[in-house]
């Protein structure tokens, strides 16, 4: 609490000091400013606690499980070191609970049906947790029966979730998310511990509240899988800050993936579909939320320009429509008072460097009370049914390096195709012929900058890439390697410059995915790109195919 005071005091001083950049304060407000962030980051260190306390109660609620439904079932556990905010791990206790007995219950199944279906006796549930891009992945296995997609298609139908005639439109993951619905339940029996349809509902609201999202994945007769991920603190968060109706509001950028700006010549690009309206981004339908409407306030003179904040709601996304976008901020979450308590719209509120009082936004809630996103996804698919199979290709996950070129944003190349990472002092570079070259196992390494203003000398030990096709290798040259990441790649812009194929979000940060056959052959003009260059473009790039 302290430390989200100093922040907010930080806040007003930096609040002042943009008002004359020139003042003689505003060298230590900025030092004051590192300070607090170093403060607040060794205090948040504190607060966190491995995950393995919250799992410290599954062996035994498993093995008393497998007693009394006369299962044989092993936990696994892995990442039990994971760390996480303690108030998140309080949130996360009881859908964790939930899911694993949930697991135990009517995953596994018994001895006999896994003899049958040529099973090892024993199941398996497993629990995994890892960091990923700012947040902490959560996954839940089974190898037990998995769901029946046919069965929840039936269930799902008997409830008026869904019309029968619209059901051929639905992907099997959008069909998947009905197991969310209050009540919604496929078990053939009921037990003390479930098949009565709550829950798995409880689970989603308790997971979004906290600004995580929860994704189901089965396969008959394989297993289930739920990914939860949630992010890694709640108490100061990053925000942005945005106008509607003459209000300022704070939007968690944990939920935000990009920002569009919609000018008036291009209108045309927003298409009206059973009253609803939905923004054409990128060959797909983006439904639209105003804010204005949702929240009920005055609407001011409608401005030439449409300014669309784009969030991720689970497997969906939809985008928000602002009068002005500001910046984002270091906001500190306070708790709502409890006469604005029942409003889902609002997650909390905070206090800005002026000292206004402003609302933070909760997506999850503005999205359930302005749309149905399951009919959404229905009216997308329809739409936009030609650009499906392009579309799920592009959301396959892929290994990606991330690494920093020089340039304002970060780069990355697809990990399969680098054959080794290596650090080359810079005195053995030598430029000779109108390149550069280095000795490297017994031969000469051609060598290029991925940014052709690079200084290769500029530092002592100089990160490399290896690219090698048979007996040819060359090394792109960066400033400095990041992380290696797996990712779901979808494209959201071409790429501006040469050597780049487009550009994604990886990790949380905008990123550059570079065209490696075009550095390639600044070595080896004649290289010949290899099959699985050629596929990854056509994967991630469409019909946009680079290779020669």
């Amino acid at each position: 609490n302290l430390v989200g005071e100093l922040v907010l005091g930080r806040n007003q001083l930096n609040q002042l000091a943009s008002v004359d950049e020139a003042s003689v304060f505003a060298k230590p407000v900025q030092h004051l400013n590192r300070v607090t962030t170093d403060l607040q980051e060794a205090v948040m260190r504190t607060r966190m606690q491995p995950i393995g306390t919250a799992w410290s109660k599954m062996p035994r609620l498993v093995r008393d499980l497998a007693q009394s439904s006369g299962k044989t079932i092993a936990l696994e556990m892995h990442g039990q070191d994971t760390e996480l905010d303690r108030q998140i791990l309080q949130a996360i206790s009881d859908p964790l609970t939930h899911m694993v007995r949930n697991s135990a219950d009517h995953g596994i199944e018994s001895p006999e049906a896994r003899r049958f279906a040529g099973k090892p006796e024993r199941g398996v549930i497993q629990l995994n947790a890892f960091h990923e891009g700012g947040h902490v992945i959560l996954e839940i296995t089974d190898d037990g029966a998995g769901i029946d997609v046919e069965r929840v298609r039936q269930k799902a139908v008997e409830r008026g979730l869904v019309k029968a005639d619209a059901l051929s439109n639905l992907t099997e993951a959008q069909i998947l998310r009905f197991v969310f619905e209050p009540g919604f339940s496929t078990a053939e029996r009921i037990t003390n511990v479930s098949g009565r349809g709550v829950g798995m509902d409880v689970v989603r609201s308790s997971i979004e509240k906290i600004g995580g999202t929860v994704e189901l994945l089965s396969k008959k007769g394989k297993g289930s899988t739920i990914r939860i991920k949630i992010p890694l603190t709640l108490a100061i968060v990053s925000a942005l800050l945005v106008g509607v109706a003459n209000e300022v509001f704070a939007i968690p950028q944990i939920g935000v993936i990009e920002l569009v700006r919609v000018t008036e010549e291009q209108r045309g690009k927003i298409e009206v579909l059973h009253g609803s309206r939905y923004f054409r981004l990128r060959d797909s339908l983006l439904p639209l939320v105003s804010l204005t409407s949702t929240l009920k306030l005055a609407a001011i003179d409608e401005c030439a320009d449409y300014n669309i904040i784009v969030c991720q709601l689970g497997a969906a996304r939809f985008g928000l429509t602002v009068d002005e976008v500001f910046d984002t901020q270091e906001i500190v979450v306070k708790p709502v008072g409890r006469l604005v308590k029942h409003l889902t719209a609002y997650a909390g509120c905070t206090i800005l460097g002026d000292g206004r009082v402003i609302m933070i936004l909760d997506t999850t809630g503005v999205a359930n009370a302005s749309l149905d996103l399951t009919t959404d996804a229905r009216a997308v698919d329809a739409l936009v049914k030609a650009n499906d199979k392009e579309d799920r290709a592009t959301l396959q996950r892929e290994s990606v390096l991330l690494f920093d070129g020089g340039y304002e944003v970060m780069q990355a190349v697809p990990l399969s195709l680098i054959a080794r990472l290596e650090e080359i002092p810079s005195a053995d570079i030598a430029f000779a012929g109108g390149r550069f070259l280095v000795e490297y196992r017994g031969g000469l390494l051609p060598l290029v900058p991925v940014n052709p203003a690079m200084d290769m000398r500029a530092k002592v030990m100089r990160p490399v890439l290896v690219f090698s096709d048979g007996d040819r290798s060359m090394g792109l040259a960066v400033e400095e390697i990041h992380d290696i990441v797996e990712e779901q790649l979808r494209f959201e812009g071409h790429g501006h410059r040469t050597g780049v194929l487009g550009v994604c979000t990886i990790a949380g940060r905008i990123s550059e995915i570079i065209d490696s056959d075009h550095y390639v052959r600044q070595a080896h003009p004649k290289w010949v790109v290899a099959q699985d260059v050629k596929e990854f473009q056509k994967l991630t790039h469409g019909t946009q195919d680079k290779a020669a």
